[in-house]
Parts: C-alpha cells; sequence; structure tokens
C-alpha cells in the first residue's frame, strides 16, 4: 500500500515513540470497499487547523489521529540531533492537567490506547476510545498536545530511554543495515541522518530546546485532525472547536532543504560485526510521491520481491537457495526515494546475489511482466488495503496521511486507481529508466572473519526415500538401508484424539491394541507365537492425531513379518475375550497413570489449556467409558477410518523393493475405499487471562508446569517454539543454569512443544521442594520476560542449534525411528521427506526469530499454571 512504502524502509530508521512499537499502518482508500465511499467531511478552522471526519457506526469506536507536519529532516538548528522524536516522546510525559504517569492510564481507563510516531517527515499521534468515551479522550489528547510539560526531570529519564535504544540500533544488524543503507543513498543532510538522532547531538538537548523547537512546529495551520467512528461529523467538529479553536496561527515555519542529488556512480559499504549470517540491502535511485512513475515503481516491487511467488523468491531463495530471506520495497517519500531490496544470506553468496539480481531486473527491460505477475502485484496492494483498512485508528491515520502528503484526503484512493492501470509498457519503461548498475548502493554487514564459531555439524550423507502411491490410494514410502540387517515396517492411519469427543474417549488407543490381537486367520496366542519364532515385534500406537501398528523384523524374516502385519490391519477380528482383556489392562493404565505426578500433570494442564478442543483428552480415556466400549463400536471405527486413502505404509532397512511392494500390493488389493469422515474441530476460546491451578498430592515432590497454547504442525513458528524450548529447557539451558545449577532449587527441569494438525501446546515443567515453589515460579516468569526483553546470546543460541541437531540426528539412528518420522510426515501432509530439511530449518533461525516467537506465544497473561504438591 502507499504507507507501506512510506514506512517499511523506514522501520527501523524511524525509531517510534516507546509508547508504540508499530510504525503507522499500510493505508489506502479503494473504491471497490464500503468504507471507501464514505464521505470524509473536510474543515479548515479559522486557525488553519484542517479536520478531516468520517462518520461510521459500524463500531461503536471513535479513532482520533493527530499529524503535525514536521519530522527528522526539519530541524534546523538542531539538525542530526533527534529533536523532533524526543519532543514527540515527552508530549506522553506530563502536560498541565495530566502529570508524568497519568496519560497512559487514565487512557487505559477509558477503555483505549493511545500512541505516537516520528518519522523524516511527520510526527503523529493517535488516540481509540468507545465512543461514549470520545469527550474525555479527546480533553487528554488536546492537553497533551496543546499544554506540554517538559519536565527537566522527566527530560532525562526519556533522553536515557532513547539513548539505550541508540545503542541499541548499533547492536541491532537489520536496524544497523538501514542506517548505513541511507546514510550512502542520500549523501547529504538532513535526509541521511536517522530519526532518532545522533548520541553527540542528542545528549545536548535541554528543555528550552525542546519547547523552542514545539513553539515553532506544533501550530494549528501546520497540524491535521482526523476522526473516524461513530459519530455524526457536527457532533465532532464541535468537540475539535472547543478543544483546539483557543489555539493561535502562527507563522509557518520557513526552512530550506536541499535538492536530494541524483547518484552517478555505484557505492558500496562492507562492515564486519559479530554476527552468523550477511545482511544486505542494494539500492537504486527512485522517486517521490507524486512522481507519475512512483506506482509502476511500486507493482515492479511486489512482481519482484513481495511474497513467495516473486521472482527473487522463486529464484534466488526457492530454486537457488542463495539467500534465507528477500524482500523489494520502492520508499517514495515527498522527496526523491530509493528502491531497495533487502536480503539476509551466506557471507560468500554476496556478490553473486547482486549479479543475480541485476540479471532480474534487466529481464524486466528486454521480456515484459506477465498478466498474471502484474495482477498478482495489484492484487497485493488492494489486499493489503482491505485488511489494513479495518480498524478505524488505522482509517483515521490513513486521511491524516493522506492530507498531510498529499494534499487530499482520498489520495489513497486515487493512487490505488493509478497502481490498477499500470502495463506491462510502463514496466519495461521504468525498468530501463531507473534500474542502472552504474549507480547503485551496496550495503553489507558481514560475520567477523576473525570470530570464532561453533564447529558446525556436516550435514549426513541421506540415502533417498522414494514414494509411491498404489492404484487404490495407499501411500508407501521407502527407504533403503543396507547397513543392518533388519527392517522396520510402519502402517500409519489418520485418527487418534482428535477425531474422539467425551463419549468416545479412548476409542482408538483401545482399537490399536485390539489389531494385534487376532484377525480372520489368526487367534491371539498364533500371533504371539510367529513372533517369537521370527525374533520380530509387532506394537501399537495410538496418539493425538494417528494410530497404527510398527513391524520390527532380521531381513531374511522379512516376507513372514510384512505379511502379519498386513494381516493385522486388513483383517482383525476383535475376539470378545480379548476386548474384555484390553479393556482391564487400560483401566490399569489409567490407574497407574494418576500414580506418575508428572503425567497427571500434564493431564490436568491440557485440560486447563483447551476448553473444547480434543486435545485436552486423555488418549488412554477413562473408566466409565472405556469400559463400555463394545465389539461393535471397534468395528464402526475400523470401517471409518480403517481406509485406503487415509493409510501411510513406510518400509525402512534391508529388503528388496519389488518383493516388499508386490506383497504391499496383494495384500492391501481389496482394502476399503470409502472416504474419511469429516473432520470438524470445536472453536476454540482464546485464553484471555492467567490461570493457576493447585493439584494437591500426598507426594513429596512439587512439579510446577507452566504451558501456552501453540501452533500447527505446519506452522512456520513450529521450529521457533521448539528451538525456544531447549533454548529455555534443554540441559545447559536458560532455566537450568538458573533454576539448578544457580540456585539449587530444582533436580529435574525440561519442557516440550507439541504440534499437530489442530494445533498443539508449550510446556515448561520444573521438579522442586514444596518449599521452592514459590521462588522457583518468580525465576521462571523472570528470566522468560529477560528473553522477550534483552532477546539471546549468539554462542548460547549456536550451542541449542547444534544440541538440536545432535539430538535430531541420534534419534533417528534406527529404522524404525526414520520410518515413523517419514510416515507420520507424509500422513499430516509435510511431506515424507520433511525429517531431511530439519537442520536446514533450525539453522536458519536467528535470535529475532526466538525474541519475535517468544512475545508472541510465551504471553503469561495467557499461561495456565499446575502446581502439584502436598497441601500446605
Amino acid at each position: 500500500m502507499i504507507y507501506r512504502k512510506l514506512f517499511s524502509s523506514l522501520v527501523f530508521l524511524i525509531f517510534l515513540c516507546i509508547f508504540c512499537i508499530k510504525p503507522p499502518d499500510t493505508l489506502s482508500y479503494g473504491s471497490d470497499n464500503n468504507f471507501a465511499q464514505k464521505k470524509v467531511y473536510n474543515y479548515r478552522l479559522d486557525n488553519g487547523l484542517t479536520v478531516l471526519i468520517q462518520e461510521d457506526p459500524s463500531h461503536p469506536l471513535i479513532a482520533i489521529s493527530v499529524i503535525v507536519k514536521t519530522g527528522s529532516i526539519y530541524e534546523g538548528q538542531w539538525q542530526g540531533s533527534g529533536i523532533a522524536h524526543l519532543v514527540e516522546h515527552m508530549l506522553f510525559k506530563g502536560s498541565a492537567r495530566y502529570p508524568a504517569g497519568k496519560i497512559f492510564p487514565e487512557v487505559n481507563a477509558l477503555g483505549g490506547e493511545i500512541n505516537g510516531y516520528t518519522s523524516y517527515q511527520l510526527t503523529g499521534f493517535s488516540l481509540i476510545v468507545p465512543e461514549r468515551n470520545f469527550e474525555p479522550g479527546m480533553d487528554i489528547l488536546s492537553d497533551m498536545l496543546k499544554n506540554p510539560l517538559f519536565d527537566e526531570q522527566e527530560l532525562e529519564k526519556e533522553k536515557e530511554v532513547i539513548l539505550n535504544e541508540i545503542r541499541l540500533n548499533r547492536d541491532d544488524p537489520v536496524r544497523y543495515l538501514h542506517r548505513l543503507f541511507y546514510e550512502l543513498s542520500y549523501s547529504i543532510a538532513p535526509y541521511k541522518l536517522p530519526v532518532i538522532g545522533l548520541e553527540p547531538l542528542f545528549v545536548r538537548l535541554s528543555g528550552q530546546d525542546l519547547s523552542e523547537f514545539y513553539q515553532k512546529w506544533y501550530i494549528p495551520n501546520n497540524s491535521i485532525i482526523s476522526i473516524v467512528g461513530d459519530i455524526a461529523p457536527e457532533e465532532a467538529l464541535a468537540k475539535v472547536r472547543e478543544k483546539f479553536d483557543g489555539l493561535k496561527m502562527k507563522a509557518f515555519p520557513q526552512i530550506t532543504l536541499p535538492q536530494v542529488p541524483g547518484l552517478v556512480c555505484a557505492k558500496q559499504h562492507a562492515e564486519q560485526k559479530d554476527i552468523n549470517a550477511a545482511y544486505m540491502m542494494v539500492g537504486l535511485q527512485s522517486v517521490d510521491l507524486s512522481h507519475p512513475d512512483a506506482p509502476v515503481l511500486d507493482v515492479i516491487a511486489n512482481i519482484l520481491g513481495s511474497g513467495k511467488s516473486s521472482r527473487f523468491y522463486l529464484n534466488l531463495v526457492k530454486k537457488k537457495r542463495l539467500l534465507d530471506s528477500i524482500e523489494c520495497f520502492n520508499h517514495t517519500p515527498n522527496f526523491k526515494g530509493i528502491f531497495a531490496i533487502n536480503s539476509i544470506l551466506d557471507k560468500k553468496n554476496t556478490d553473486r546475489v547482486v549479479d543475480l539480481i541485476f540479471e532480474e531486473l534487466e529481464l524486466l527491460k528486454r521480456k515484459p511482466a506477465t498478466r498474471e505477475e502484474i495482477e498478482r502485484a495489484i492484487n497485493l496492494y488492494l489486499s493489503d488495503f482491505v485488511f489494513s483498512q479495518e480498524s478505524f485508528d488505522a482509517r483515521a491515520q490513513t486521511l491524516a496521511q493522506d492530507e498531510a502528503y498529499g494534499q487530499d484526503p482520498y489520495f489513497s484512493r486515487k493512487y490505488l486507481e493509478k497502481i490498477s492501470r499500470v502495463t506491462a509498457a510502463d514496466i519495461r519503461r521504468c525498468a530501463i529508466k531507473y534500474f542502472n548498475r552504474q549507480n547503485y548502493v551496496r550495503v553489507v554487514l558481514e560475520p567477523k572473519s576473525q570470530a570464532k564459531e561453533m564447529p558446525v555439524l556436516p550435514a549426513p550423507k541421506l540415502s533417498p526415500v522414494k514414494k509411491i502411491v498404489l492404484d487404490n490410494g495407499i501411500t508407501v514410502i521407502l527407504k533403503e538401508n543396507k547397513s543392518t540387517p533388519i527392517l522396520s515396517v510402519h502402517a500409519v492411519f489418520g485418527g487418534g484424539v482428535r477425531y474422539e469427543n467425551t463419549v468416545s474417549n479412548g476409542i482408538f488407543n483401545l482399537l490399536s491394541q485390539m489389531l494385534t490381537r487376532g484377525t480372520s486367520r489368526y487367534r491371539a496366542e498364533e500371533i504371539d507365537k510367529i513372533l517369537e519364532k521370527t525374533g520380530a515385534s509387532i506394537s501399537s500406537f495410538s496418539g493425538y492425531n494417528s494410530f497404527g501398528l510398527s513391524l520390527n523384523v532380521l531381513a531374511k524374516n522379512a516376507q513372514t513379518g510384512i505379511e502379519l502385519l498386513c494381516d493385522l490391519v486388513t483383517s482383525p477380528s476383535f475376539p470378545e475375550s480379548e476386548l474384555e482383556l484390553q479393556k482391564q489392562l487400560i483401566l490399569k493404565a489409567q490407574k497407574q497413570e494418576t500414580d506418575n505426578i508428572f503425567r497427571d500433570t500434564v493431564n490436568l494442564l491440557k485440560k486447563n489449556l483447551f476448553l473444547h478442543a480434543p486435545y485436552r483428552l486423555n488418549p488412554l480415556g477413562v473408566k466409565e467409558i472405556v469400559g463400555s466400549f463394545m465389539r461393535k463400536d471397534l468395528t464402526e471405527f475400523y470401517n471409518s477410518f480403517c481406509l485406503a486413502e487415509n493409510l501411510v505404509i513406510s518400509v525402512c532397512g534391508d529388503f528388496d523393493e519389488n518383493i516388499v511392494l508386490g506383497l504391499i500390493k496383494s495384500k492391501f488389493s481389496d482394502f476399503s475405499k470409502n472416504k474419511l469422515p469429516q473432520h470438524v474441530l470445536g472453536l476454540e476460546p482464546p485464553i484471555l487471562k492467567a490461570s493457576l491451578v493447585e493439584n494437591y498430592r500426598d507426594k513429596e515432590q512439587a512439579i510446577i508446569m507452566i504451558g501456552y497454547r501453540g501452533v500447527k504442525i505446519d506452522s512456520e513458528d513450529r521450529y521457533k517454539l521448539e528451538l525456544l524450548n531447549s533454548l529455555l529447557c534443554s540441559s545447559g539451558g536458560i532455566l537450568h543454569e538458573e533454576i539448578r545449577e544457580k540456585f539449587g532449587l530444582s533436580y529435574a527441569v525440561g519442557g516440550t512443544n507439541i504440534s499437530g494438525p489442530d494445533g498443539g501446546y508449550f510446556l515448561v515443567y520444573i521438579a522442586t521442594s514444596p518449599e521452592g515453589v514459590d521462588e522457583t515460579r518468580k525465576i521462571v516468569r523472570k528470566k522468560i520476560e529477560e528473553l522477550q526483553l534483552n532477546g539471546i546470546d549468539d554462542k548460547l543460541l549456536n550451542q541449542v542449534k547444534i544440541y538440536m541437531i545432535g539430538s535430531h540426528r541420534i534419534g533417528l539412528q534406527t529404522n524404525s525411528a526414520i520410518g515413523l518420522s517419514c510416515a507420520l510426515d507424509e500422513l499430516y501432509g509435510l511431506g515424507f521427506d520433511h525429517y531431511s530439511y530439519y537442520e536446514e530449518l533450525i539453522n536458519s533461525l536467528d535470535k529475532d526469530d526466538l525474541l519475535i516467537t517468544a512475545k508472541k506465544y510465551l504471553d503469561f497473561n495467557r499461561s495456565v499454571t499446575i502446581i502439584s504438591q502436598k497441601f500446605k
């Protein structure tokens, strides 16, 4: 969208007010949306204040956006100090009627939110409140804007906050990369200077400086107020007049800005930092926002570098595997902009990637973009627009920004109309005009060559895995391994707890057990004899998402073992005598599970994490339900789930492919081709507040278990959570070192991340003494919050990655383990060879991924804590 290209390139340069951690939303208007058709009332008060109002009663909310048309490029005598950004911060630090520390609590008490931002050209403030609190909300916003205190004591505290951010920006490779990129792209001040300011100039700012800057720029004829929401325009205008009409118009500040010079030669800069990957930005000169070529360059940016269907992603990430990530954006402020390509990659690939980037740019000149590419690029803008316009506060910002940048509250709507008219000829013309390798900018941050790195484990040599889908729909996975004369076969069905409810809980566990207890050909005793005679074993399993059978057999007895396994799967008899025995065994296992304080705590945790989802259920079921199951129940579930389309068979080890495949085809030739029942998952309400459950047990030990909702097995965050769990809970991890090694409060610290087709959970557990429960809980929360605030040390991250990769390899030493992994991954839609990408996936994660993931999922306000201990 329009303001995405204005702000995405500045996301690390426009260092926002600490009270607003997100930049202005990416917004615009489109003619195909109802809210875009709503009239915008445009008023100008006598003092020059512009007021924009859009009535929308669809939600009982009102959003107010105030923009002052000043930013870092207008700092004049304070150029480079970051005074515009500091003034914005200080407006939240106390006003005549709302002293320091009161503004945010007052807004919160109204059920509202307030924040601010600073950019090169604008400073913005936004407030959203329920419609009934519009008047008190306006009181707060107007007083902080009209009557700031600039208290010296508060100023010193706020300067320290921003100084820490300035220092952080030097440590953060992405932020530092952006700063270097803009310094190189814009050779003259003020455009090359960071919005947050330069430390030597920033520290000299005084309250008097802030007051002078404020008096100069914070004037009504340099400001815009936009209001969107459930309020009549005349009522909103009256309130604005009441609060702001008293402000006096002043002479508009005069400041002469130099023209941005063009790039006349290639400019490159490289620095080494203590990082593990290379960060690179490549840029070419673009245009200002009003230029007729701006929409064309925006479309080109989407074609080249937005999404996984973009040219850069398909060629450089997916096909050639030269990059970890790449994005392209066209930054067009109201001065000459930059067309930029941002990527993360290995140091050794930087030169080659630059060559390939320019090959793609040259291709745009020679070969027209396809109709499909252009439509996709345009639709990206349109879809971004629709989603971005859902909130009133976003739309209020759009109106104000449209007026500020384009002198028209409908600017974005008109701009998108221009984008929709971009043609292949326009794209080729602009590619020829702007994409010249003779005058580009490149900045690279690369790992220090002398920095010691933990040894990276060489990728193991993997034998090929083959997938074959039989005519009846059964999927067969074959992986040959002649290193030992053994064979492992898994027959896996989709099912398990995710298909159960409160009246069928435990049925799949019982069904899987009964698959081995008799067929139309063999009685249970005969099955046991065959297995013992051949030195084979067949075990059943049932979990949350699947169930089935596993065979391990010597290679010389492979045919006998496979034939038996096929017989168990295709023709179980479910004899009544065996059914009663298995039910009794399961009931005993249920009792034994409650004796295990760990298992008991896990089960209680899941019951409290999930209110409706089947993951709250115990795979073993409960006594009353399991005891009531009859043979007809097993037959019904067998017929519903033991189907060709729902079966994956994996064969791993020492075998002859033709013989094994022939056996499977013949034995499963008549297997059911019915359709799998539709899986309907009930809506799971979000966790809105933290909960604590005391589980009193007559045990000497105490278990603390903290759980969070997790992600689906195909989520891009799955491995981030697994890495995060290892970082916290593995031996040598953060919690292990703090709780066990430093304070000696625990003898067991651990955790896990469970992901399934419908979701999952993340848990941390600590076994401690009853006396250590309170202190241990405090430490866990403190360390997680520190992780969310400070991130992770590179050295520790590398250690954890190596630990996880090593554990993964160790876990896949056996044919059985690797065969089961292939079968389950294929069943869950990840692909039979998904395990082979594990190391690549883990190594691709960085500390920013973990920081974002920790903040996203490990929210104590959405956690469940179970404490199992003696009654105090």
